[in-house]
């Protein structure tokens, strides 16, 4: 214990447990409080790059999982990527929803369920990220697919992260 009584003790208080600095010199004699150094603030994340999307097709398509109507609109990015877009109009909000839940059966993933949000109007229906594998050599199709009242939108793609990029940029 030799030095310790040479040190002044400091007492630190804080919610109701207190802490005296000898203790911790008794533990380890040799103790120095460093400096005070400012911590400096996060890096910023940055943000992804958006692609930049264009129209190739567009045209009317035939209706499925007992849809009335139905329309069909493809986009290319920049780097090739496909996004296709497949809008079916449903007599009733519960027509749409079955189509839904149809689509969803024949997955061979579901990767998430939930609402889908619109920054305008709140949540607009039921959302889905599916997985559609198409054998070994053609790879997977990923489809993102909503409800919005008696309308069903389905965006489809080789890429996933496309797909996203493509729903945020025009859908959110």
């Amino acid at each position: 214990m030799d030095g310790v009584e040479d040190r002044p003790i400091r007492r630190l208080h804080g919610r109701g447990v207190e802490l005296t600095l000898a203790a911790l010199l008794l533990v380890s004699p040799s103790f120095e409080a460093a400096p005070y150094q400012p911590q400096k603030p996060a890096p910023p994340v940055p943000q992804l790059a958006h692609h930049k999307f264009f129209q190739v097709a567009m045209g009317r398509a035939l209706p499925a999982n007992g849809a009335r109507e139905a329309s069909v609109q493809s986009f290319q990015s920049e780097d090739g990527t496909l996004v296709t877009q497949l809008r079916q109009w449903y007599l009733s909000a519960d027509e749409a929803q079955v189509g839904l839940d149809k689509l969803t059966e024949r997955s061979s993933r579901v990767i998430q369920r939930g609402a889908k949000p619109d920054s305008r109007r709140g949540g607009i229906g039921r959302r889905v990220v599916l997985v559609f594998e198409r054998g070994h050599k053609k790879g997977a199709e990923f489809i993102i697919a909503w409800t919005d009242g008696a309308t069903t939108v389905r965006l489809g793609s080789a890429s996933l992260s496309v797909a996203l990029d493509f729903e945020s940029q025009f859908y959110h």
